[in-house]
């Protein structure tokens, strides 16, 4: 039932960043898999559970995330930052690489909305790290002021994003 597995986000883009520790690197990234399947298939998430538990134990990261489309729909997907992400900035890592199979979007036509859920989503990101530990675990204190300044760093970076979203 999968058609394909493709890397999103930062390590789709090559954009993660790492850190270094005790000779030790270790990625700073959340990871983003997008599942590619030939029809909707619920009990797909009760193995996720399973496989993001191995991935956590084996990268340390704190946020493994999942989503799902179905190969039939992707002629159709909509011009959303996160197809355009699949089309132009993600990487084919089982099975069939589907990128032709998505439409083409002109930059030049990005939807200005996208670029607000983009900022809104950032911000998010930087509320997270100012919440207190009771809420969210943080391995220790240096870990929650990397993820914060990391979460800092993205939403400035939104805010170009959104500029030259504006000047197009």
């Amino acid at each position: 039932n999968i058609v394909s597995i493709n890397l999103v986000g930062s390590f789709g883009r090559n954009e993660a960043s790492w850190i270094e520790k005790d000779s030790k690197t270790k990625p700073l990234n959340d990871l983003d898999y997008l599942l590619i399947l030939s029809k909707k298939d619920e009990q797909i998430w009760m193995q996720f559970d399973v496989i993001r538990q191995k991935l956590f134990e084996q990268t340390g990261l704190d946020y493994i995330d999942f989503s799902i489309y179905i190969f039939d729909q992707l002629a159709t997907l909509p011009y959303i930052m996160n197809n355009f992400d699949l089309k132009y900035g993600s990487k084919n890592i089982y099975g069939k690489d589907i990128i032709s199979q998505i439409p083409d979007y002109n930059y030049k036509e990005f939807p200005i909305d996208e670029g607000l859920r983009l900022i809104v989503n950032r911000c998010s990101g930087v509320f997270t790290s100012i919440i207190n530990n009771n809420i969210i675990e943080f391995k220790n204190e240096e870990h929650q002021k990397i993820y914060m300044v990391y979460q800092i760093i993205k939403l400035l970076i939104s805010f170009g994003d959104m500029y030259v979203i504006l000047k197009n």
